[in-house]
């Protein structure tokens, strides 16, 4: 993240300049208006502090995790390539373990995603479905449903879980269209902490701001 600066006002100063750069004498400002200068002021340097903080802990962890599973490989004589997949750590006696995830993020070629389902409609336009094939009728209805205007990719993938379930020319092209249509774009680890409570069950330790619960 860029280094964020902000500008504070003060109540000494004799003029505040507004968004738009405009200068209002300071005995125009309200009592509310300088209590927000001052109260939000001290919530940015808190947040862009506790950031800082945030980031420096994400890069130790990480460095941590790689650390332990490598002495772990070694100890164990073990043979991993270096595309390592999910990882759990413990300590001694499993009170808290390091979870680390690999996520893969896919995008889809919007051309190749619009040839498989003109070859889809084609096939429904020129093949009578019998029952047996009402299942791949269907999952392509709920695959191409759309959510305020968008596709659902996921829902488009899960196609492809099914590729041999149809023998028809039109479906075997729409198949290869969307496997065409994946691509890669990066893969991201993601670290979590678990600590064992009272009752013997795992918590997360929560470092998504949304997710941490205030006691009140």
């Amino acid at each position: 993240m860029r280094a964020l600066t902000f500008n504070q006002q003060k109540p000494t100063d004799i003029m505040w300049a507004d968004e738009s750069g405009m200068r209002i004498p300071v005995k125009r400002i309200t009592p509310s208006e300088r209590k927000r200068e001052r109260s939000l002021a001290d919530q940015a340097k808190k947040a862009i502090a506790l950031n800082a903080n945030l980031v420096a802990f994400k890069s130790a962890l990480e460095k941590t995790a790689e650390e332990l599973y490598q002495d772990f490989l070694i100890e164990n004589d073990g043979k991993i390539g270096k595309n390592v997949g999910n990882v759990t750590l413990y300590n001694f006696d499993k009170s808290i373990k390091l979870v680390v995830k690999i996520g893969e993020r896919i995008s889809l070629d919007e051309n190749f995603i619009n040839l498989a389902k003109a070859e889809l409609d084609e096939m429904f336009a020129q093949y009578t479905i019998d029952s047996q094939d009402t299942f791949i009728t269907d999952l392509v209805q709920a695959a191409f449903e759309t959510s305020g205007g968008k596709l659902d990719y996921k829902k488009i993938l899960t196609l492809r879980k099914h590729a041999s379930r149809s023998k028809n020319k039109h479906w075997e092209k729409a198949m290869v269209h969307i496997d065409k249509s994946i691509s890669k774009m990066y893969t991201k680890a993601y670290h979590q902490i678990w600590v064992r409570d009272g009752k013997g069950e795992y918590q997360a330790v929560q470092l998504n701001f949304v997710d941490i619960e205030v006691e009140g």
